[in-house]
C-alpha cells in the first residue's frame, strides 16, 4: 500500500537502528548486562547507531522512485548490522569512543560532528526531493533531522558521559523521534 520508497526504507533501517539503540541502553555498566565491558561499549554502540542512522537517511531519497525490494534491504541491514556488532564486540576493530580516566575519545567526537554532516546532507537530499512528499510528512522529517543534528552538536559538545549536553542531547532526540512517528 505504501507509494513511498523512503519511508519504506527508513521503516526497516530504524529497526536495525533501534535494535542497536536498546543494546547501547542495555550496555550501561547500572544494567549489569554486559558485566566487565565498561563505558566504552555503550558509547561505541551509541557511536554506531547514529552512523547508521545518518546513512540511512542520506541513501533514503536515492531509493525515491525506484522498485525497493524490502526482503532484500532487510537481508542487507541484517548482515550489516551483524558486522558492525561483530566490529563493536570483538576488541580492537572498532574505534574506542571511550577510555576510562580519560573520557571521549576524538574519534567519539568527531564522529559526532560527521554524523551532524552526514544528516544535513540528508536534509539537502530531502528538500531537493521535496516534490515527492506531502507537504505536513516533509515539513516533519525536516524538523526531525534538525532536531537530531541538534542532538549531535549537543553530543559533541558534552565532556563526559553524563551531564547537561547528554541529558539535553537525550531531549532533542526524543523529540525528532516523535517527529519522524508523525510524519511515518
Amino acid at each position: 500500500i505504501l507509494d513511498n520508497n523512503y519511508l519504506l526504507f527508513v521503516g526497516i533501517a530504524f529497526l536495525f537502528v533501534g535494535g542497536v539503540d536498546l543494546l547501547h541502553t542495555l550496555a550501561h555498566k547500572e544494567m549489569n548486562v554486559f558485566p566487565g565491558r565498561g563505558e566504552n561499549l555503550t558509547v561505541q554502540l551509541w557511536i554506531a547507531a547514529r552512523y547508521m542512522g545518518s546513512l540511512s537517511l542520506l541513501i533514503a531519497p536515492l531509493l525515491l522512485g525506484r522498485n525497493l525490494k524490502p526482503y532484500l534491504i532487510f537481508a542487507v541491514y541484517t548482515a550489516a548490522t551483524a558486522l558492525l556488532l561483530a566490529s563493536i564486540f570483538t576488541q580492537g576493530i572498532f574505534p574506542a569512543c571511550y577510555v576510562d580516566g580519560v573520557g571521549l575519545t576524538p574519534f567519539k567526537k568527531m564522529s559526532e560532528y560527521v554524523i551532524a554532516a552526514v544528516y544535513f546532507s540528508s536534509l539537502a537530499l530531502l528538500i531537493a526531493k521535496r516534490d515527492t512528499f506531502d507537504r505536513e510528512v516533509l515539513w516533519l522529517l525536516v524538523f526531525s533531522i534538525l532536531l537530531r543534528v541538534s542532538s549531535d552538536v549537543a553530543f559533541a559538545s558534552q565532556a563526559s558521559v553524563v551531564g547537561p549536553s547528554n541529558i539535553i542531547g537525550h531531549f532533542l532526540r526524543i523529540m525528532s523521534f516523535y517527529l519522524f512517528y508523525k510524519a511515518l
